[in-house]
């Protein structure tokens, strides 16, 4: 007797285990299958597990995998068949870093039974992402003077990544640290920037900072944000004043009241209220010129009287820490040929010995004129001929142009002049109309040139005669 028994569809499929967790790295390529259980049933293959099907919670991951399904050309037996979950668009853990899936196996029964694997995808963190700075630029003001380790800006960014890949670090770049990390620090952990050495405004007024941000994770791309460090102006710098650049100017001595000599010039590196300033001349000369920011001559100059102006330029600020410089002034007289020759006397009396030989030197007539040189050269002139051309028509005098020296042309005989009497012109070489005239008298001294003389009887009489009473 054969017994047969018929299989009624009385199992359930089941999955063991009925819950997985399946990782995946959110790069992983559109197309990837991942292995899964298959569920068991116990019943024959005509009851028997025959399809299976995917559902989700959200119905929009149905974008993302496809229907669980046994492979093509594969014939359901007692050995289970491989089942895959195949990845069908690209993964976004910072869109969404899970899935929950249901994977549901059908059995054949007219009434079908089903059995269900959950599965919970986790989408593991990839470093994808760059940090973001959550502002396109930063801007800070600071005072030039600001102490040391003075916080500057802070500058934030964050990457949407997790772990080491999200983690943000700041730094310079290398070529921002030999221009501006010796004045500037920024903290790696907090994006702190502080001042780590002394600012100058007056150097540099604005700093433009380059700061980057990358994260820990394996092939970091780094990102840049400018820092625009503006610096505020501080009262530091002393006025400098300088006059016409070489602090000296020359002036003719002719030079009319009021004439323009040169700009007292001021520079304050500070800007605004910290550069304005006051300036003033200090000197017992300094009424002479006018003052705030130009030199004129406000008092006729002579410069035979004087011919070096020597005083302060005092520039002041108007700030309340009051601030000066000072430059000193020099003003130099230029010679003008204002000043003629004049005869040290009215009037020079020289004496010699008569019988003089000729070109016998008697004296020297002096002149003296104020004026520098060439303005000062002269020349003599004797202008008075009767006394200088004698009963014979010699010359008897003669004056050296240059140097007013007097000299004889001839042989002088007391016995027939014992004084000679005449004028000497002395004339400005440069103009001509300036002269100036002087007395010169020669007085002879006699010396024992004559043998006595019989004054009677006369050379027409040898004798005399004599009539005694």
């Amino acid at each position: 007797m054969t017994l047969v028994i018929e299989d009624r569809n009385d199992c359930s499929p089941v999955f063991v285990p009925n819950r997985i967790l399946l990782k995946i790295s959110e790069l992983s390529p559109v197309g990837t299958s991942f292995v899964i259980p298959t569920a068991n049933d116990h019943d024959g293959s005509k009851f028997s597990v025959q399809k299976y099907k995917l559902e989700t919670e959200d119905k929009n991951d149905w974008r993302n995998f496809n229907n669980a399904s046994l492979p093509t050309n594969t014939i359901v037996t007692n050995v289970a068949p491989e089942l895959k979950l195949t990845l069908m668009e690209r993964l976004d853990r910072e869109q969404k870093d899970g899935y929950h899936l249901r994977v549901v196996a059908v059995d054949g029964g007219e009434l079908p039974l089903s059995g269900t694997l959950l599965i919970e995808v986790a989408v593991l963190d990839e470093n994808d992402n760059r940090p973001k700075f959550n502002r396109p630029i930063y801007e800070a003001n600071i005072t030039e003077n600001a102490a040391y380790q003075t916080v500057v800006v802070q500058v934030s960014a964050t990457d949407a990544d997790v772990g080491d890949n999200g983690r943000v670090f700041y730094g310079f770049p290398s070529n921002g640290m030999s221009t501006y990390g010796r004045m500037f620090d920024v903290n790696n952990i907090t994006g702190e920037i502080r001042v780590i050495s002394k600012l100058d405004r007056e150097t540099k007024p604005v700093h433009h900072l380059t700061v980057t941000a990358a994260d820990y994770g394996t092939n970091s791309l780094p990102v840049e944000v400018s820092v625009v460090v503006r610096l505020i102006d501080q009262n530091d710098n002393e006025p400098k004043v300088a006059f016409r650049n070489v602090a000296e100017a020359s002036n003719a001595e002719t030079t009319k009241l009021c004439t323009f000599l040169g700009h007292v010039m001021v520079d304050d590196l500070d800007e605004g209220v910290n550069g304005q300033f006051n300036c003033s001349l200090d000197s017992k000369y300094a009424d002479g010129f006018a003052r705030f920011g130009q030199s004129s001559a406000l008092q006729s100059l002579d410069r035979e009287e004087k011919d070096l102006y020597e005083f302060r330029a005092v520039v002041v600020q108007q700030t309340m820490t009051k601030l000066s410089s000072t430059c000193q002034v020099t003003v130099r007289v230029e010679d003008e040929n204002d000043c003629g020759p004049i005869f040290s006397k009215n009037e020079f009396i020289f004496t010699m010995f008569e019988e003089n030989l000729p070109g016998t030197e008697i004296g020297t007539v002096y002149a003296f004129d104020k004026d520098e040189y060439p303005n000062n050269q002269m020349h003599f002139e004797l202008i008075s001929d009767e006394f200088i051309v004698d009963d014979r028509d010699d010359i008897v005098f003669r004056i050296e142009k240059s140097s007013g020296k007097i000299w004889t042309e001839s042989v002088l005989d007391r016995e027939l002049k014992s004084d000679y009497y005449f004028k000497v012109l002395v004339r400005d070489l440069n103009n001509s109309t300036i002269t100036n005239i002087s007395t010169v008298l020669i007085k002879l001294i006699d010396i024992n040139d004559n043998s006595p003389v019989f004054r009677f009887p006369n050379k027409t009489h040898h004798h005399i005669l004599v009539y005694v009473p």
